[in-house]
């Protein structure tokens, strides 16, 4: 099991942030939107040295998530498969 931090959308239109402990990310995106929540992102969590995934300071890397989210969304990939690929993209 890893740990992650995700964000979801409810019903109401609320956001909502959190932490859980699953087997994939997108194991943990099943879990919250059969809930009914809308998973907005699930990111592995820091760990003690502070590393991420993408790291929103630098706009380069947001610029190519953003345009490789462009591209895989509307082929119909799952958002989560989306993401992680798109970060993929976008490199350390």
């Amino acid at each position: 099991m890893s740990a992650f931090t995700y964000e979801v959308v409810d019903t109401d239109g609320k956001r909502h942030r959190g932490h859980a402990e699953a087997a994939t990310p997108a194991a943990l995106a099943r879990t919250l939107e059969s809930r009914g929540l809308l998973v907005v992102t699930v990111e592995t969590r820091e760990d003690e040295a502070g590393t991420r995934l993408l790291r929103p300071g630098r706009k380069r890397e947001v610029l190519e998530v953003t345009r490789a989210m462009a591209a895989l969304l509307p082929a119909g990939m799952p958002r989560v498969q989306a993401l992680n690929a798109a970060c993929n993209v976008a490199g350390p």
